[in-house]
């Protein structure tokens, strides 16, 4: 009984030594890669649709393999906006993207041999508004600045 205990807790402790040394599925540099082209489309999309945003910063990006061929990229990013009475609003949004991973360019027939990932689901799950130059307002009379 001795020998088969000891058999056994070799055998785990191999097993455990190969899952964590076993090579990702998904490798870093691809990680890096989505992360860079997903901080693009939210950075052109921002621009292309609030034309008078500025000081677009990403204060966290991040993603996470699910299976083999879902990613999920967490973000969280703040930028400049020019309000009502050109009032300066800090917006601040967190969210996700679910991303999947479709056949490479080369089944599908074009040139290049970059690996396609298809944005399918896009979640804001809170966003957050901080005016820089309050109003202030007080019962009974207008607002003043």
């Amino acid at each position: 009984m001795r020998y088969l205990s000891l058999i056994l807790i070799v055998f785990v402790m191999w097993w455990t030594w190969a899952v964590v040394h076993s090579p990702a599925v998904i490798s870093q540099a691809e990680h890096e890669r989505i992360q860079t082209e997903l901080k693009q489309v939210i950075n052109n999309y921002i621009t292309t649709h609030l034309p008078t945003a500025k000081n677009i910063h990403f204060d966290q990006f991040w993603t996470k393999t699910l299976n083999r061929h879902t990613i999920r990229a967490s973000f969280s990013y703040t930028f400049d906006d020019a309000g009502v009475n050109n009032q300066v609003v800090r917006i601040g949004i967190n969210g996700y993207a679910i991303l999947d991973h479709k056949a490479n360019s080369a089944a599908t027939g074009t040139a290049t041999n970059a690996d396609v990932w298809s944005l399918d689901k896009l979640n804001v799950t809170n966003d957050r508004y901080m005016f820089l130059n309050g109003t202030l307002v007080k019962p009974g009379a207008a607002p003043t600045k």
